[in-house]
């Protein structure tokens, strides 16, 4: 399903809304703490456990042309790297404990996503991508607070588990996905693997 249409010189182009990630999905971990800070009664909206990932770059509304290019890229990023093994590892909120936007777990993995985050936004930067502007973090995102209701209580529990240990995840490649936004949550579909 094409997300949008760009009109270029009388030319329509299909764009994506894309970004690159690494899987990590349904664990029951984390499906356990998704159902704790839903028990919390927060206002909250939680990540499909399904969906669950790193996010190595958003790349945003994207001609489907420049599709060959970001996955030349992600494998010049990959390239130098093997499969490894990653902790996830503690919990913690953007931006800070007193304005909680975003509910996250911790990716310890002695800077290997760190590494292709970098060089592939070195790479993406050649095909005219935007860099970021913050230093990359590792994490995957399992809620977003919607509104105030119940922040004291989430904010507890995320200190309870800044230190938990919520499994291993075994690296083996990275992802281009497309992110579709529905009424009930954003679809994402993988539209291509690098292998490390």
């Amino acid at each position: 399903m094409i997300y949008g249409q760009v009109h270029v010189d009388g030319i329509t182009m299909a764009t994506h809304r894309l970004f690159t990630a690494i899987d990590i999905g349904a664990r029951q971990p984390l499906v356990d703490i998704e159902r704790q800070l839903a028990d919390t009664g927060a206002s909250l909206k939680l990540v499909d456990p399904e969906n669950i990932h790193v996010t190595l770059k958003f790349l945003g509304d994207t001609d489907e042309a420049k599709i060959p290019a970001v996955e030349d890229a992600m494998r010049t990023a990959a390239a130098a790297v093997e499969p490894y093994q990653a902790s996830l590892q503690g919990m913690g909120v953007f931006p800070h404990p007193g304005y909680i936007k975003v509910i996250w777990i911790g990716v310890d993995d002695d800077g290997q996503t760190t590494a292709i985050a970098e060089r592939m936004e070195n790479e993406l930067a050649k095909q005219g991508f935007k860099k970021e502007k913050h230093e990359f973090t590792p994490h995957a995102t399992i809620a977003r607070m919607k509104g105030a209701r119940g922040k004291n209580a989430v904010r507890e529990l995320v200190q309870q588990h800044e230190n938990t240990d919520f499994g291993m995840l075994e690296v083996t490649g990275i992802q281009l996905k497309k992110s579709e936004l529905q009424p009930d949550g954003p679809v994402y579909t993988t539209l291509s693997t690098i292998e490390l």
